[in-house]
């Protein structure tokens, strides 16, 4: 087995410095065949104050706490480590103390005017004098745990190398990628988000997806999903980048895209999460059938601790992360002082809770030394802004989802500039940074293709090319043959062609299937690589004979699957 020193070795030897500095291929000469036709782009230009340097500076956030023994526990939260809720927790403190700086500090308040990002990086249109920049914030408006002493902000100016001005734009390209300077272009992408990044009608993920909380002005499908209460949001993502422009000049432009995305409900517990499930009770256990898509549906998801001295601390309070569901509160079991004792009687003991629901699964999460802990689901409230992962996803809420956001071009176009103006995207509170229409360029409709079989008839017929099953409940593939693709017709229309889309959707994109049915008969084509998988996949766990009969339900509770009512008649695709 290669050792670590032999890897680390080779890495080493590895020329990386090459990727980036060769130049890119030349671009192609336009072509114009077709019919003209004019196209609202989704870019918009960007002009900025000439002749106006940017400065950039590295912000360090420590926030100093006192620990039992007397010693001080520093946290950094400017470069935070984290990702979901825990990293959004970081940028909204660091938020909180910048904006104490300023207040405190009259360098911030009359320089500038200034673009911080919450985390490391600050950028100014002006010098500050003072460098480094030192101050020391109390108060309990920056945190509220009892152990909090203050907050040390620092802003350092960076080396000369990453100082940029507002003329630098034909820099930002370069036929050799990594020569070229994109530090105006990290400036802007900032100064645009500005007003949305203030706003508390929005939500940003990361620094380029903003989210609005409240799109009821925004004309448009909406999807809800009763089933834990997820309901989508519309927002839109953006870039500042330096394009071709229409004079061969390297202009910058700024682009947006729609987005829409299912979000887990803001503030509740997990109890309230799981009473919008059908058929919830009080004594549902970790693995029966109804528990198991329960479970996959809140995987990962973040969640604040709502007892302890922790329970009215707001953001600060503790969170875990839900990995999975365990026994009961009345037969969980651990040790606590050496001595056995049950979940159900630790919360009573310790913190005087008398849980309504000792008899329903507890939520598994990892606790501060790394191991799982067992907690009550009435006792982890959701943190707030969480999307649903494509995982995470049940039902039909992917292909829903998909449907929303694949809105007609005219639509598309008309939300996407409501939604752009609602978020605040485009000149900033200074007006160093404007932004303008969207750019309308010419586009051509090339004529349809001929298609050339190279004078070879297709034997449909032929075996391996295909099968063919009138009834899918006869369907099972992958088990003895590998069939380049499999067609299914069903005829049924008794039932609504939605129906067919429903069972096939989560298949379809999952690449799993290739075509949609659009029609009836409604056909499926299906990969021949899944039947591969499909037939290894039986072979790793073998499959349950009833009788000497398959048995279709009791092998696919052995595979795990429940959520795919396709699987119930179709065992590989």
């Amino acid at each position: 087995m290669t050792n670590t020193n032999e890897i680390t070795t080779s890495m080493g030897n590895v020329a990386l410095d090459v990727v980036g500095n060769e130049p890119l291929a030349e671009k192609n000469k336009k072509k114009t065949p077709g019919t003209a036709v004019q196209i609202v782009t989704n870019m918009r230009p960007v002009t900025i104050t000439k002749n106006t340097p940017m400065f950039k500076y590295d912000v360090k956030v420590m926030f100093v706490y006192s620990k039992a023994d007397g010693k001080e526990l520093v946290k950094e939260r400017s470069k935070s480590i984290f990702k979901g809720p825990e990293h959004e927790r970081d940028k909204g403190l660091c938020s909180l103390a910048y904006k104490k700086a300023v207040r405190q500090c009259p360098e911030l308040q009359k320089g500038g005017p200034f673009y911080y990002d919450r985390q490391a990086s600050l950028y100014s249109l002006s010098l500050l004098k003072t460098d480094p920049l030192t101050l020391k914030l109390v108060g309990n408006d920056l945190s509220q745990k009892q152990n909090f002493l203050r907050v040390e902000f620092t802003v350092t100016k960076v080396a000369d190398s990453f100082q940029s001005t507002s003329n630098a734009i034909k820099k930002s390209v370069n036929i050799r990628p990594n020569l070229a300077d994109k530090t105006i272009l990290e400036a802007l992408n900032l100064m645009v988000s500005g007003k949305a990044l203030e706003d508390p009608n929005v939500l940003t993920m990361g620094n380029c997806v903003h989210y609005l909380y409240n799109d009821d002005h925004i004309e448009m499908n909406r999807v809800r999903v009763l089933d834990g209460e997820k309901n989508s949001a519309v927002g839109t993502c953006k870039s500042v980048k330096t394009l071709e422009g229409r004079d061969k000049d390297p202009s910058l432009y700024l682009t947006t895209e729609l987005k829409a995305t299912l979000f887990h409900p803001d503030g509740y517990t997990v109890l309230d999460v799981l009473r919008t499930y059908p058929r919830f009770n009080a004594n549902r256990q970790a693995n029966d059938a109804w528990s198991i898509p329960v479970r996959d549906s809140l995987l990962g998801l973040s969640c604040y601790v709502t007892y302890g001295p922790d329970a009215n601390l707001g953001v600060e309070r503790r969170m875990v992360k839900i990995r999975g569901f365990g026994l009961s509160a009345r037969q969980q079991t651990f040790k606590r002082d050496g001595q056995p004792t049950t979940v159900l009687n630790y919360y009573k003991e310790k913190y005087n809770i008398d849980l309504r629901f000792p008899d329903l699964f507890t939520v598994v999460a990892r606790g501060r030394e790394g191991q799982s802990e067992n907690y009550p689901v009435e006792c982890l409230e959701l943190c707030p802004g969480q999307p649903v992962r494509t995982e995470q996803m049940i039902g039909n809420e992917q292909s829903d989802l998909i449907k929303l956001a694949a809105t007609a071009p005219h639509n598309r176009n008309r939300i996407t500039q409501q939604v752009v103006q609602s978020v605040g995207l485009g000149n900033d509170r200074e007006g160093y940074v404007k932004v303008g229409a969207p750019e309308v360029v010419t586009g051509y409709v090339l004529p349809k293709p001929t298609i050339s079989y190279g004078g070879k008839t297709v034997n449909w017929n032929e075996p391996g090319k295909r099968e063919w099953y009138n009834s899918s409940a006869v369907a099972r593939q992958g088990t003895n043959k590998a069939a380049k693709y499999t067609v299914i017709f069903n005829t049924d229309k008794t039932k609504p062609l939605e129906m067919w889309e429903g069972l096939t959707n989560d298949l379809c994109y999952d690449h799993q299937i290739v075509y949609h049915p659009v029609s009836y008969p409604a056909p499926l084509y299906v990969a021949g690589m899944y039947s591969h998988r499909g037939a290894e996949v039986l072979a790793q766990r073998s499959a349950v004979y009833k009788e000497g009969e398959f048995d279709f339900e009791a092998t696919n509770k052995q595979l795990g699957v429940f959520d795919k009512k396709l699987f119930a008649t179709r065992f590989n695709a």
